[in-house]
């Protein structure tokens, strides 16, 4: 037996022990983070490697040098450790977090105030294609990182959410303001996409930081092939390496090896093989087209 598997096994029969679970207050560096340990996708930020990574990251710090954003777009915030990071990085920016577990709510208000973010606001919803007073959402019973629109197991629990999109969330936003978007919505990104694209064809600056797992993708009934052609029609796009190298002065460098339309279907490959089973996945760096960008 793994020892992964194991201690989901060992999380799983103490959670009927604890129904509330058992709030943990980690410090990652200077950042705190309240966290069930008994959720796995709280456990998983528990003296992980990947989080001191994230933390460490030069990443935020390269986006703030790039567009000093005026406003930090986080879909699917989940206990906002990214909101937490990104708010440190960049102070002048206000937080909007979209998170639709209401069981998280608590968890990410707490921790931007732990985290000493002044500005923020937290919007308890699905973000997806449209505007909607009540849409489905799956909850995954053993990881909060892992809740999806559409639930790929019958034991998950199904709630009613409300709807919100990228356009009526940033629809006062100016042409000249600049945003930070990162979205983690475990395969739902095609619609998040697509209920922003009047924001991204009338504003030119803007970086993303996406999820692409092809697995998850196709979970939420999206072709990744598909949905990668249209980032490359429409955008700059390339992978966002899990550590940036420290040497790396500009996000401009990260768009070195830009993802073209001869390389999708071997690119998608590459990442499915990044894992067992053809689970593996990467982030993305989406950004206007240069030329766009430039005019």
């Amino acid at each position: 037996m793994s020892f992964v598997k194991l201690i989901y096994q060992k999380l799983d029969k103490r959670r009927l022990l604890f129904p509330n679970g058992i709030p943990v207050v980690l410090e990652i560096e200077n950042i705190k983070l309240k966290s069930d340990i008994l959720d796995a996708g709280g456990y998983d930020y528990y003296k992980s490697r990947k989080s001191y990574e994230e933390y460490a990251s030069k990443f935020y710090k390269l986006v703030d040098k790039a567009i000093r954003p005026s406003i930090i777009l986080d879909i699917g915030a989940n206990y906002g450790f990214i909101s937490s990071i990104s708010a440190q990085r960049m102070p002048q920016a206000k937080v909007i977090a979209i998170e639709p577990s209401k069981k998280m709510i608590p968890y990410l208000k707490e921790n931007l105030e732990l985290n000493n973010v002044q500005d923020f606001k937290i919007i308890n919803s699905v973000c997806g294609d449209i505007d909607a007073d009540a849409h489905v959402f799956s909850i995954n019973p053993s990881s909060s990182q892992d809740n999806r629109v559409l639930a790929p197991k019958s034991n998950w629990t199904s709630k009613q959410v409300s709807m919100t999109c990228i356009d009526s969330v940033l629809k006062d936003c100016s042409p000249k303001d600049s945003i930070f978007i990162k979205i983690d919505t475990q395969g739902f990104e095609e619609k998040v996409f697509e209920g922003g694209m009047g924001f991204f064809r009338t504003h030119q600056n803007w970086i993303v930081k996406t999820e692409f797992a092809p697995n998850w993708l196709r979970s939420q009934h999206t072709d990744p092939k598909k949905l990668l052609d249209f980032f490359v029609e429409n955008f700059d796009v390339a992978e966002l390496p899990a550590t940036i190298p420290f040497l790396t002065k500009h996000v401009d460098d990260l768009f070195r090896s830009k993802i073209d339309f001869e390389s999708t279907t071997e690119f998608i490959a590459y990442i499915e093989k990044l894992s067992n089973n053809g689970l593996g996945w990467c982030d993305l760096i989406i950004r206007p087209k240069t030329g766009e960008r430039e005019a």
